[in-house]
């Protein structure tokens, strides 16, 4: 039976790089820290060091060397998940990517979309979702904008988001299908579609996350896509029920998508014409994924109205927002609508997530 080596706090450990990965200075994302505050470390790195400590997904080292070579004494953060700990009585002095265990399929990119009128009435939310996926995640940040305020741009382009504009192809189809509808509008089905369009944006990576910008990130998510056919999710409401997907985050197989990227587009055109559209794309692509998605772990789409969850990894505000939500726990007047439906599902829920959200200092109101 194989034996699982653990790092033991207070000794000298060796561990070997999965990943490329980096040695930082704070638990800050690599792309917030200077020059000198990391060190890039490539797969199959040899990493001594006295581990003196643990800080929720970050070894806490010092006296470090790779591969031989002293680590500047600052650098003392190395992210968990990116490194497997050595047996010390291997026989083997060197290690290789040949003879690295094969890890699991990841993902390294986050991608969330945006139009005019989210940046307009929801840019607190935007702010708070990339704030929080650049504090306590590894993940880059990618937005798809097809249109944008100039407060949110200058935002995200500060705090060093991919940007990228674009244009879903039948967005003249569903102007002319949401005309004079108060429920879903035309403008916010083109930030919201634009989801559909990552596989023919996405060039490199063969597995990406897409999630919502009213999600946010509490810890690195422990994603494995190994088996993925086209898209992994979690359910709408009901934990229970596999029959019917949120879309608000989905792990996407980029490639298997890309190959079927044009059918997707003809379904969706198809039924704008012929009175079968869902009118939101989260139920077009439960029609077109019908009994061929994958099952996403419900801590990674987890609701508020579930309760808290010290597991959960990616928090979604699906159902009303946190300004709502706070303006209804301040006054203790829950009402009887839609609002009030969500919100006392789970009062305790909501409140312990309002005040992990409003820790990032966008909630107002």
């Amino acid at each position: 039976m194989a034996v699982k080596f653990e790092a033991k706090i207070g000794s000298r450990n060796e561990w070997i790089s999965l990943f490329h990965t980096f040695l930082k200075a704070s638990p800050d994302h690599s792309r917030e820290l200077s020059e000198d505050e990391k060190l890039a470390v490539v797969p199959g790195a040899k990493l001594h060091a006295r581990l003196f400590g643990s800080e929720e997904c970050f070894w806490r080292i010092a006296d470090a060397t790779i591969d031989g070579t002293p680590v500047p004494a600052n650098l003392s953060y190395a992210f968990k998940s990116h490194w497997s700990v050595r047996d010390p009585d291997a026989k083997q002095e060197h290690a290789t990517l040949a003879n690295l265990p094969s890890p699991k399929a990841r993902v390294s990119k986050w991608y969330f979309c945006v139009g005019r009128e989210g940046c307009e009435r929801q840019s607190y939310l935007i702010k708070t979702s990339v704030m929080s996926a650049l504090g306590r995640t590894s993940l880059r940040p990618i937005c798809i904008y097809s249109g944008m305020t100039t407060e949110v741009e200058d935002f995200l382009k500060r705090h060093g988001v991919t940007m990228i504009p674009a244009s879903f192809p039948l967005t003249e189809d569903l102007d002319e299908t949401l005309a004079g509808r108060t429920d879903y509008s035309s403008a916010m089905a083109h930030g919201s579609y634009l989801r559909l369009m990552i596989p023919v944006i996405e060039k490199d990576d063969e597995f990406v996350l897409y999630a919502d910008y009213d999600c946010i990130f509490a810890r690195d998510p422990d994603i494995s896509a190994d088996g993925i056919q086209f898209v992994a999710a979690a359910p709408e409401t009901d934990q229970s029920n596999w029959g019917w997907f949120n879309n608000g985050v989905l792990v996407m197989n980029v490639p298997a998508l890309r190959s079927i990227y044009d059918r997707m587009i003809r379904i969706i055109s198809l039924r704008l014409r012929s009175g079968l559209f869902a009118v939101h794309e989260q139920g077009e692509m439960n029609a077109i994924f019908w009994m061929k998605w994958n099952r996403l772990k419900l801590q990674q789409n987890w609701k508020p109205y579930w309760g808290a969850n010290e597991s959960a990894e990616i928090i979604h505000y699906h159902g009303p927002k946190p300004l709502e939500i706070s303006r209804r726990l301040q006054s203790q007047q829950f009402g009887d609508d839609t609002i009030a439906h969500f919100l006392t599902k789970n009062v305790e829920g909501y409140r312990y997530y309002n005040e992990m959200f409003a820790s990032y200092g966008f909630l107002q109101g």
